[in-house]
């Protein structure tokens, strides 16, 4: 054997040899990536069973949730539209929320009419306006 067949054959062998280490580290990847793939799916079933096991919220318990959730919605958009206008004008963040008051107000009465409460839970729905104007005015 001559010596450039030599050095051709080394070349292919490591060649070989390379494609075998790339090989090799694609498969480790691969199984990597599987393995993850696996535990985040079984990681999403256990926290489903966890979910499912939870006791359902009862008619009441999904009202009383809403309300907060809607008033905690308010009082941000609050927040924000105040620190908005003490930023353009000299009000200050105090007087925002007093001036915003009875708009806001108004707002949640017009809400519950249209969610079709009847008129004797319009007495209900002053109380949300009056404790929804105190939060405005920070006085809860």
């Amino acid at each position: 054997m001559t010596l450039d067949h030599r050095l051709i054959l080394f070349g292919k062998l490591y060649h070989c040899e390379k494609m075998a280490d790339i090989n090799e580290d694609d498969a480790t990847r691969r199984a990597e990536e599987e393995a993850n793939r696996l535990a985040e799916e079984e990681r999403i079933r256990l926290e489903n069973e966890l979910l499912e096991e939870e006791e359902p919220m009862e008619e009441g318990d999904e009202e009383k949730r809403f309300q907060e959730v809607r008033l905690a919605e308010i009082e941000k958009v609050i927040n924000e539209t105040c620190i908005d206008i003490k930023n353009q004008t000299k009000f200050s963040t105090k007087q925002c929320r007093v001036l915003l008051s009875p708009l806001i107000g108004k707002l949640l009465e017009v809400e519950e009419q249209f969610r079709g409460k009847k008129k004797e839970t319009l007495s209900t729905s002053n109380g949300l306006v009056s404790f929804g104007t105190m939060a405005i005015k920070g006085e809860v």
